[in-house]
């Protein structure tokens, strides 16, 4: 403290760690009391002559209308704690302005589930889970972008950090445009999303891809009614006999299987001798549905 400040009068302070020393006096109308008239003052309470003081949370009460001197310390304690919070960054360049960009650059091509904690991005087909940390060079690419605007050297190489850089992908992920759930990925049973375009299999009509079906899979053949496929319709005339009633079931197990429904609770086997199209047939499925086939065992 400055000499020139004096101490308020013992009677006139208390610490506010619950041990009073010295009280106010006791006075009828309490309304000096009111918050209006009581301001706190910043600086530490001195150290007395004989008495230990800790460094918590102690300060010294200034009741109104007694003062000595401790207004102009006051304000400029409050200066200063302002301008320790001020950050030297332009409005333009915050942390969370650069989020916010990232968030409507990319609110058609990234989401993120905080509950598997993954990212997944749209690659214009199906949603991919990301292996590569895709939203942190994203991220650099805005913050690199920002950088180059900037006419201060000091605030560039702030923005060009790995700090901003992280903070940036940590506000993008709680964006709501980003924001995604585990239940509205493949939400739809009846949509087979394929490289021409996504089938709805309760009509067969197919349209274009969009990110809003929110689908992870894809098929790995596209369906073409113009394209000729003699030699399958002679494999399964060859491995049934003839039977058309056979080839239409085998027919409707593949459609089936391509669905998500599993109402019918279906378990299909092929048995039968060696070299009749088992195989075969497993093996043409398995490589038609693409992602959406986990495979078969040997």
């Amino acid at each position: 403290m400055h000499p020139s400040h004096k101490c308020p009068a013992p009677n006139h302070i208390f610490r506010l760690d619950g041990n009073i020393h010295d009280t106010p006096p006791v006075r009828e109308d309490v309304s000096w009391l009111s918050p209006t008239n009581v301001p706190w003052a910043t600086r530490p309470a001195p150290r007395a002559q004989g008495r230990s003081h800790n460094s918590g949370d102690r300060r010294l009460l200034k009741i109104a209308g007694d003062d000595h001197g401790a207004g102009d310390d006051h304000g400029a304690g409050v200066e200063l704690d302002r301008a320790r919070d001020t950050d030297p960054r332009p409005p333009a360049f915050t942390d969370e302005v650069l989020a916010l960009r990232f968030a409507e650059i990319h609110t058609a091509d990234l989401r993120y589930v905080a509950a598997w904690g993954r990212l997944l991005s749209y690659n214009g087909v199906c949603w991919r889970f990301d292996e590569t940390l895709l939203a942190f060079d994203l991220a650099r690419k805005i913050c690199r972008e920002a950088a180059a605007k900037c006419n201060d050297a000091k605030v560039a190489a702030a923005l060009a950090s790995a700090k901003t850089v992280a903070a940036v992908v940590t506000l993008a992920k709680a964006d709501r445009r980003l924001a995604a759930t585990v239940d509205q990925w493949d939400a739809d049973p009846w949509l087979l999303n394929t490289p021409a375009g996504v089938v709805d299999l309760r009509t067969g009509q197919c349209r274009p891809h969009s990110p809003d079906d929110y689908l992870t899979k894809v098929t790995g053949a596209a369906p073409d009614a113009a394209c000729p496929i003699p030699v399958w319709f002679r494999f399964l005339d060859r491995v049934t006999a003839g039977d058309p009633e056979l080839i239409a079931f085998l027919r409707r197990v593949a459609g089936y299987s391509l669905t998500g429904v599993t109402n019918e609770h279906a378990l299909f086997f092929l048995y039968g001798t060696g070299a009749n199209g088992k195989n075969h047939i497993l093996e043409r499925h398995h490589r038609g549905g693409g992602r959406l086939s986990p495979g078969r065992p040997d």
